[in-house]
């Protein structure tokens, strides 16, 4: 949201307080939120920040870019991801630049219905693909009465974020077998909505990070041999660390320098799985766990 558009909303609402309450406290009141809005205002930085969110058994990851654009990139399970959008954005602001929604599994898309609520997106991208789930039917209303811009994510789209940032999408690279707008089940030559993450490799700078949802092997193998450059020193391991990803010849080709793995604590999947989590050391990379750290925080210059 922009600066002069926060500061305008953030006036109104105090002057309409002010002229309600008409006392000495509602002025003190006054001085004091403009004194915070002021110290928001002029806090300008130059690098992007990325927090991995800590929302238990999903993904969640926000960007602020230096210019105070901001990218959501899934919301996990719950109503969680308010609390810590909250945390890491100024109270006056309520606008969020881009939604992206990987796929409709729960874990990554249920916490994004309540984020439509409390917040105005103006651009919203999803992979296109509906499911036959009351949460993606919730989501799916909210997000059409958003009044954003919705984009069927597609390879090889690029969106230019600045001079030297800017975000692509890998995968998926074709239209998923449908039936009635659903992804038909895998045993009638459809598959899962993992397999249709949108891969995103977002570069500002010198820095690289790679989010994959929840893709597995064959994607992995599919997405390595478009031979796109894939290097990236950051990468979000696929599906939560799950044994079906994070294969070798995908790490080949990403060649990360830390992997960050989203799971929840104790989470009945087994997630991260022992053989990932070997394979990530035989590779010499720095992993970094949500469930054993909590939120995760980058500065990228």
């Amino acid at each position: 949201m922009s600066i002069v558009k926060s500061i305008q909303s953030s006036l109104s609402y105090l002057a309409f307080r002010y002229t309600q309450r008409n006392i000495l406290l509602g002025g003190l009141g006054v001085i004091a939120v403009l004194s915070w809005i002021a110290v928001f205002a002029g806090a300008k930085s130059d690098e992007s920040r990325i927090y991995f969110f800590d929302v238990g058994q999903g993904d969640a990851v926000f960007m602020e870019m230096p210019d105070g654009r901001q990218i959501l990139i899934d919301g996990g399970p719950d109503a969680e991801v308010l609390e810590k959008l909250n945390k890491v954005m100024p109270f006056w602001d309520r606008e969020i630049d881009i939604m992206i929604a990987t796929h409709a599994d729960a874990d990554h898309l249920a916490g994004l219905v309540p984020a439509l609520a409390h917040y105005e997106f103006r651009t919203i991208i999803w992979n296109g693909i509906a499911a036959a789930t009351k949460i993606f039917k919730e989501w799916k209303e909210a997000a059409d009465s958003e009044g954003a811009e919705i984009i069927t994510g597609r390879c090889c789209m690029r969106f230019t974020l600045s001079d030297n940032a800017f975000f692509e999408i890998l995968w998926p690279n074709d239209s998923p077998p449908y039936e009635g707008g659903v992804l038909r089940p895998q045993s009638e030559g459809g598959g899962s909505q993992n397999n249709y993450s949108l891969v995103i490799r977002f570069v500002d700078g010198n820095e690289s990070f790679l989010f994959t949802g929840d893709i597995e092997r064959q994607v992995e193998y599919a997405i390595v041999q478009q031979n796109f450059n894939l290097q990236s020193d950051i990468l979000k391991i696929p599906h939560h660390g799950s044994k079906t990803s994070s294969s070798e010849l995908f790490l080949d080709a990403v060649r990360p320098k830390t992997a960050i793995i989203s799971a929840g604590r104790n989470n009945s999947y087994g997630h991260p799985h022992p053989a990932i989590l070997q394979r990530l050391k035989n590779y010499a990379i720095d992993v970094r766990r949500t469930d054993l750290e909590g939120d995760i925080i980058y500065a990228s210059k």
